[in-house]
């Protein structure tokens, strides 16, 4: 009886090891599905300066913004990621930052932790500190 309840036992680890694998893998293959977005660009006077839908499989907004170089973005390494210091040749500074929205909500996470996700809208800004 001990030598069946131990094969059981044996089987039943074997058979969830395998499952967590599997399960595993997908996850891991999922991360890498295409995602359609839409990435604008405004000016220090609000005018759209750039607008264009892309396709990625990058999991980060960092990454897809670093793959079109038709906006040359500058950035700049921070504690807390990647610091955008520049795009299309537009810098920040003289009181003003680049700022991001995502389907024209602010964004609360930097662009190096925001995930891209499929059918969103991410406005860039260069926008003035408020004193």
């Amino acid at each position: 009886m001990k030598k069946k309840i131990a094969i059981i036992t044996i089987i039943a680890i074997i058979v969830i090891a395998i499952i967590g694998i599997i399960v595993g893998n997908l996850n891991n293959n999922h991360s890498n599905v295409e995602k359609e977005i839409t990435i604008s660009i405004f000016n220090k006077e609000t005018e759209k300066i750039y607008s264009a839908g892309v396709k990625t499989e990058k999991t980060y907004l960092i990454d897809v913004l670093k793959e079109l170089k038709e906006i040359n973005v500058v950035t700049e390494k921070s504690e807390y990621g990647d610091f955008i210091i520049s795009i299309m040749n537009i810098e920040q500074g003289d009181n003003f930052y680049w700022s991001y929205y995502i389907d024209n909500e602010y964004a609360t996470v930097g662009v190096s932790n925001c995930k891209v996700e499929d059918g969103k809208t991410y406005n860039f800004k260069i926008e003035k500190f408020e004193e």
